[in-house]
């Protein structure tokens, strides 16, 4: 009998539909970043801060949650609307420090 391996994807894999994420959302009252733009290419979801280069978002284990390809693997976590489960903002967590934006 042969053995096998793999890797299983996970749990959460929310980006069927990554377009629900787009978007351009502004920092409150931050001194250090003003936006955060988010955009599809090739059905992947990437995020760049104020043009500091556009960095693939790869999903974690809970829904809505996103690990930067950035020298900082800073976490964004997306906010919705509990009522309309619309996404309105995220928190993006660089070197211990959360930073809000909508």
């Amino acid at each position: 009998m042969g053995t096998f391996s793999y890797t299983a994807a996970p749990k959460y894999l929310d980006t069927s539909a990554p377009e629900e994420y787009t978007g351009t959302y502004q920092f409150k009252n931050n001194e250090f970043l003003t936006n955060f733009v988010v955009k599809v290419s090739e059905g992947d979801l990437y995020g760049e801060a104020d043009g500091h280069g556009s960095n693939k978002l790869l999903p974690q284990d809970q829904p809505g949650v996103f690990k930067s390809t950035s020298q900082y693997g800073s976490i964004i976590t997306f906010r919705r609307d509990p009522s309309t489960r619309k996404v309105v903002g995220l928190v993006l967590r660089i070197m211990d420090t959360d930073m809000e934006a909508e």
